[in-house]
């Protein structure tokens, strides 16, 4: 057959914005089911078993490749990792890879510069096709953050407020949506020129006002630190953004969050971080390494939510 073209009807995961509210939230109790077996060392069910899903990378990675690798091996599954660099370009086209791929392995984790390329997949493929992060968002990531708050807040996680301090990068953004959809309130901090990109922020609004969540955004973090459940940052510089890190250090030097940003949230607030962290950059040391400081529970996550979502793809 030349030219395949195959009409995706699997589950696809590219945005949170794919899932309602009642599959997020199952797909978080699900994850909280796989947190408490691995703690007890119980077997999960391995209906993966008989399934090769490719790990179609264009950007380093840890916690997303180790987690999502462990994940389908706990399922019973095996992961194919493909390094995208190596592949894609002026080598193959992304349809031609994706109609290879189709036909041989039984879905696709990708991790990619632009969003673009999981949609041109998503048109060549009859697989499911899972975002593991591209320049604008970062699914996987919303679902460890929110599950970690769950953990934290077991008896009201969806009245928290959460704030992001920041970059208005795809981390924010996927959270944002997140708590869009789940009426959790949710506040932007940036500096002005670097909050959430507006087609993204409007369609953020509109789920907000079927949910009731109150979102908005703010440019002064002493300010938006106040009456907040949970803060979170990642870094100023993303990948692929080195060129400009003079000038995003410069216009970020004052959302650096510091113990004095956590003294003004709630006294039970909790920080998170999607790490790799700089640190004396957008956080201290001193909150990072604190009593408040979940980050590294948060990418243990990772891996309970990364079996969560492969449950919800593959055997909901």
């Amino acid at each position: 057959m030349n030219n395949i073209k195959n009409i995706n009807n699997a589950k696809n995961l590219l945005s949170i914005t794919d899932l309602n509210k009642s599959e997020i939230l199952s797909i978080l109790e699900k994850a909280e089911q796989f947190r408490k077996e691995k703690e007890s060392n119980t077997k999960h069910t391995q209906f993966l078993k008989g399934k090769n899903i490719a790990m179609f990378f264009e950007k380093p990675s840890l916690r997303t490749k180790i987690s999502f690798d462990s994940a389908v091996s706990s399922l019973g599954g095996n992961a194919i990792l493909i390094d995208g660099r190596e592949v894609a370009g002026t080598r193959e086209s992304i349809s031609d890879i994706s109609n290879v791929l189709t036909g041989m392995v039984d879905g696709i984790f990708a991790r990619v510069h632009e969003h673009s390329i999981l949609t041109e997949m998503k048109e060549n493929m009859n697989i499911p096709v899972l975002n593991a992060l591209c320049n604008d968002f970062h699914p996987f990531q919303a679902f460890a953050e929110l599950q970690t708050v769950m953990i934290n807040f077991p008896n009201n996680f969806l009245e928290k407020k959460i704030v992001f301090i920041g970059d208005g990068c795809n981390v924010p953004t996927s959270l944002a949506q997140i708590c869009a959809i789940l009426g959790i309130d949710f506040e932007m901090c940036s500096p002005e020129k670097y909050t959430i990109p507006e087609k993204f922020w409007t369609e953020i609004l509109k789920l907000a006002k079927k949910s009731g969540a109150n979102i908005t955004t703010s440019h002064i973090p002493t300010i938006s630190a106040q009456n907040a459940d949970v803060i979170v940052t990642d870094t100023w510089v993303s990948m692929g953004m080195e060129e400009e890190k003079s000038k995003r250090l410069k216009d970020f030097k004052d959302f650096s969050v510091t113990q004095d940003i956590m003294n003004r949230a709630n006294k039970d607030a909790i920080f998170l971080h999607c790490l790799p962290a700089y640190r004396g950059l957008e956080v201290t040391e001193e909150v990072i390494d604190g009593k408040q400081s979940h980050v590294f529970e948060e990418a243990h996550c990772r891996l309970h939510t990364s079996k969560a979502i492969l449950d919800f793809i593959y055997n909901a």
